[in-house]
């Protein structure tokens, strides 16, 4: 069972408008096994973080990011237009998410660029690249990978 939700803008009269924070929080009160929201780009990511901490596991979200390590940036902002604190956005991050990935697009075709996950340490987020490659070469993995892949049955 599916059930797809999309936006609205306002009508002519200034009415009707269906924010994606809106969307979030009335998808929550249906109870889904998954939330996966298309793109996160404003406030409704603190709605996305709290659900994702709270037994929706299995959710998804796109972000706009150059990297693993500038998800915790791009999270942050996102967090202040909801009027949170980067400190409070960090630990409901930390908690939301098992893993980061990052796509590139190169000659028209995208490939998994980064595998990471998102640590806070005294209040403060960081991204923190696991694996990463450039769609020809072999992967270049760092020394957690591997507790990571353990964790996911990856060898």
């Amino acid at each position: 069972h599916v059930v797809r939700l999309e936006a609205r803008p306002r009508n002519a009269e200034g009415t009707g408008e269906v924010t994606i924070r809106d969307l979030v929080i009335n998808a929550l009160r249906m109870r889904p096994d998954r939330v996966v929201l298309g793109e996160c780009r404003g406030e409704e990511i603190v709605d996305l973080l709290r659900a994702f901490n709270s037994g929706h596991r299995g959710g998804m979200t796109t972000l706009h990011a150059n990297s693993v390590a500038q998800v915790p940036q791009r999270l942050i902002a996102l967090g202040l237009l909801a009027g949170v604190a980067p400190r409070a956005l960090a630990m409901l991050a930390e908690g939301a998410f098992d893993a980061v990935l990052h796509l590139e697009r190169v000659d028209g075709r995208r490939h998994i660029a980064q595998i990471g996950t998102l640590h806070a340490s005294y209040g403060e987020l960081q991204g923190v690249p696991l694996v990463g490659w450039d769609g020809s070469a072999e992967p270049r993995y760092s020394p957690q990978w591997r507790d990571f892949a353990a964790l996911w049955g990856c060898s």
